[in-house]
């Protein structure tokens, strides 16, 4: 199956075709100074994780992109990001999808359409003494497939979506909020 490959309009993007956890990736780069705003964009993953360690199942076609951030706030005040990314993602999703299609926000992580999860987010830091060097917001999005008791967006009658072009307009919506 062939899946189309929208270029994001990201000024700093680093894709891969595949790799073991786009957040791993990208909390390496944080520490080695990535700037603000980069991304990290896989079209597969062999060792995506979600909250508490789960496995994260990632194939092709569905999104998996980490977004590097660097707030200047105390570690207390972090956790009001994963708010900041879910409203960015169900904003994001609400453009693809059907009128009618009920988008909800399950604390703390998960995405749902109809009831069934869509989608999560992984929010980890790196910082000393209370205070935060970085985010990374990993967030995996199942456009095309998803694992038993799941929904994708096509499942959602949203159609085949090019995971770039979702990619785009989740990472503008993010740094919308974020600014």
């Amino acid at each position: 199956m062939t899946f189309l490959r929208h270029p994001p309009d990201i000024s700093d993007l680093t894709e891969f075709d595949e790799i073991g956890s786009t957040n791993d990736v990208a909390r390496e780069k944080l520490r080695l100074g990535a700037p603000e705003g980069a991304v990290i964009w896989a079209h597969r993953q062999t060792a995506g994780r979600g909250r508490q360690g789960n496995q994260w199942t990632s194939e092709a076609g569905n999104l998996f992109a980490t977004f590097i951030l660097r707030p200047q706030v105390s570690a207390a005040d972090c956790g009001q990001l994963s708010f900041l990314s879910a409203v960015a993602l169900a904003e994001t999703a609400e453009i693809f999808l059907p009128s009618g299609a009920e988008v909800q926000l399950k604390w703390p992580n998960d995405m749902l359409i109809n009831g069934q999860k869509a989608a999560g987010i992984l929010l980890e830091s790196e910082g000393q003494n209370g205070q935060i060097d970085g985010v990374v917001i990993g967030i995996g999005v199942n456009l095309v497939h998803a694992p038993q008791g799941a929904i994708s967006l096509n499942a959602a009658d949203a159609g085949v979506i090019d995971a770039g072009l979702f990619l785009e307009r989740l990472y503008h919506a993010l740094m919308t909020h974020y600014a």
